[in-house]
């Protein structure tokens, strides 16, 4: 379970970065949605922002989001192997504690 958590997670954060990378790539005419030539709307110019602002908080939740079930996955996959390991370790540390009379 810890595996797939992690890999969900990093999975994420790499679609995060892929989208990033396609909204920092568009022109800035084409994300604004209007040319060089064209007169300034200046309604379609602060929707446009607005768009761009919500599309880079949109980014920024996902990127937490996917850190957190990386984060997890790590988490998970070390308690259950850690679970593994430790009836050993507890039955060397009795050995070690127990005083020897004689």
């Amino acid at each position: 379970v810890g595996i797939i958590t992690f890999l969900v997670g990093a999975s994420l954060i790499g679609y995060t970065f892929w989208q990033a990378f396609q909204l920092f790539s568009t022109p800035p005419e084409t994300a604004m949605g209007g040319s060089a030539e064209d007169p300034l709307n200046v309604n379609e110019t602060v929707q446009s922002l607005v768009q761009i602002v919500w599309k880079i908080l949109i980014l920024l939740v996902m990127a937490a989001v996917g850190s957190l079930l990386a984060n997890t996955g790590i988490k998970l996959y070390g308690q259950g192997h850690h679970s593994r390991t430790e009836p050993n370790r507890d039955k060397k540390k009795k050995k070690e504690k127990a005083p020897t009379e004689g």
